[in-house]
C-alpha cells in the first residue's frame, strides 16, 4: 500500500513538473513568434519609410531637375515677356505683273533690283505660344528698265513722270548740247535714242504682326509670322540716263500712304538667358502702292531679317 502511494505521487510530480516545462516552452515558443513578428514589422515598416524618402527624394530632384532644363520659351519663363531686336535685312523687289507703273510701253523690260531694309523690332509675349510683334523700318524697293527708248518715256501722254524742270523738253536741248548732229533732227533722234530707268521708291514701315510658336527646344524656337505694314513714303525718285543725256524726276501715281500683307517664319537660336540670334524670312505684298494709271503692276518685296534680340 505504502509502495502504491510513492508511485502515484511520483506519477503525479512527473505531471506537474513536465507540464509545467511544457508550458514554459510555449511560452518561450510564442515569445519567440512574438519577437520575430515584431522584428519583421518594424523591418517593412522601415522598408517602407525607407522606400517614401526615396521617392520623396526623387520627387525633389525631379523638380529641381525640371526647374534646371527648362527652356526659355516656357510657361514659367513668361517672366521675361518683352523682347527688342535692331534688325538688317537685305530685299528683292518684284511684282506680280512685267507691267510698268511709269509706262505702259515700259512693260516687257521692267526688273526688280535688290535694297536694304533696317530697323528696330520689339515684341511682347502674350503666352507660350503666342506673341504681338510692331517696331519700325527703313525701307527702299528698286525697279530698272535697261535699254529703253527716251523719247517713249519722255513724250508718252501716258507717261507718269513729273522731271524735276517741270518740262521733258530739257532732254532734247541735252542731246543737242552734247551731240551737234543732234541738231539737224533732234526730235527724231530722241525717239531712237536708247537709255536706262530707275525707279526708288522709299518708306517708313510700321508693322503689326502676330506670331505662333510651333515648334520649341532648349536652344531653338521657330515661329509663323503674319500680319500688315503701314508704309509711309518718304522717297520717289526717278533717274532717266543714257550716253548723252541724264535727268531726274518722280513718279505722279505714288500714295503717300501704303500698306502690305506679310507672311514669313522667325527662327530664334537661344545663347544665354537673355539673347537670342534672330532669322526671319519674309514676303510682303504692297496693297495700295499707286493711285493711278498703274497698268497693273502689283510690287512685292522677299527678305531675310537678322538681328540679336534681347529679352526682359
Amino acid at each position: 500500500g505504502e509502495t502504491k502511494k510513492l508511485v502515484s505521487t511520483k506519477k503525479a510530480m512527473e505531471k506537474i513538473f513536465l507540464g509545467d516545462n511544457s508550458t514554459k516552452k510555449t511560452t518561450k515558443i510564442e515569445k519567440n513568434i512574438q519577437k520575430k513578428n515584431t522584428v519583421a514589422k518594424v523591418q517593412t515598416s522601415d522598408k517602407k519609410f525607407n522606400h517614401l524618402q526615396k521617392n520623396e527624394s526623387k520627387k525633389i530632384d525631379f523638380t529641381k531637375a525640371i526647374k534646371k532644363t527648362d527652356s526659355i520659351f516656357s510657361t514659367s519663363d513668361l517672366k521675361k515677356r518683352w523682347s527688342i531686336a535692331p534688325t538688317f535685312a537685305v530685299l528683292s523687289s518684284n511684282s506680280f505683273s512685267k507691267s510698268s507703273p511709269i509706262n505702259q510701253n515700259l512693260s516687257s523690260s521692267t526688273r526688280g533690283q535688290n535694297s536694304v531694309s533696317y530697323g528696330v523690332q520689339v515684341n511682347y509675349k502674350l503666352n507660350s505660344k503666342w506673341t504681338i510683334q510692331s517696331g519700325i523700318h527703313v525701307l527702299e524697293t528698286r525697279f530698272r528698265n535697261n535699254n529703253v527708248v527716251i523719247g517713249v518715256i519722255t513724250n508718252s501722254v501716258n507717261s507718269n513722270i513729273i522731271f524735276n524742270n517741270q518740262n521733258s523738253k530739257v532732254l532734247e536741248n541735252n542731246a543737242i548740247a552734247n551731240n551737234t548732229d543732234l541738231v539737224s533732227n533732234s526730235f527724231a533722234r530722241l525717239n531712237t535714242l536708247s537709255g536706262d530707268l530707275s525707279q526708288n521708291y522709299g518708306y517708313i514701315e510700321i508693322p503689326v504682326e502676330i506670331k505662333y510658336s510651333f515648334y520649341n527646344t532648349k536652344k531653338f524656337n521657330t515661329e509663323i509670322v503674319g500680319g500688315f505694314s503701314s508704309l509711309f513714303l518718304t522717297q520717289n525718285k526717278i533717274d532717266i540716263s543714257s550716253q548723252f543725256i541724264s535727268t531726274s524726276g518722280l513718279a505722279n501715281n505714288l500714295n503717300a500712304l501704303n500698306f502690305s500683307g506679310n507672311l514669313g517664319l522667325d527662327f530664334n537660336y537661344l545663347i544665354n538667358n537673355h539673347w537670342s540670334f534672330n532669322l526671319n524670312p519674309m514676303f510682303k505684298a504692297q496693297l495700295n502702292t499707286f493711285s493711278q494709271r498703274s497698268n497693273g503692276f502689283r510690287p512685292f518685296n522677299v527678305g531675310i531679317y537678322t538681328g540679336l534680340k534681347y529679352r526682359f
